[in-house]
């Protein structure tokens, strides 16, 4: 499995993304990992970023809802909904966790 991070210079929320999904990752040596600093205004408008951070599984935004649109685009952060439908800057640790271990 490929996860990607993808991150902005300057976005606070994205060091600790990083080090979440490295830490629910550890030890699986099914999965690289790699976290991309997009730093051009044309990286960002590839397929899939929708501002900083964003977690690509395989090339796929698996918080991103199919035929919405996003909440963030071009080299700004990013923001998600909680559980709560509230705007934070990442999502939870467990959200992480399910995401990423689902992908087995």
């Amino acid at each position: 499995m490929n996860v990607k991070v993808l991150y902005i210079d300057g976005c606070p929320n994205s060091r600790r993304f990083i080090a979440e999904v490295s830490e629910v990752i550890h030890g699986r040596e099914d999965v690289f990992f790699e976290a991309v600093l997009i730093d051009a205004e044309d990286l960002a408008q590839m397929d899939n970023f929708h501002g900083s951070p964003t977690l690509l599984i395989d090339g796929l935004d698996p918080f991103f809802i199919s035929g919405s649109s996003p909440i963030a685009d071009g080299l700004t952060c990013r923001v998600y909904l909680d559980q709560d439908g509230k705007l934070v800057g990442s999502p939870s640790h467990t959200e992480l966790e399910q995401i990423l271990r689902a992908r087995k």
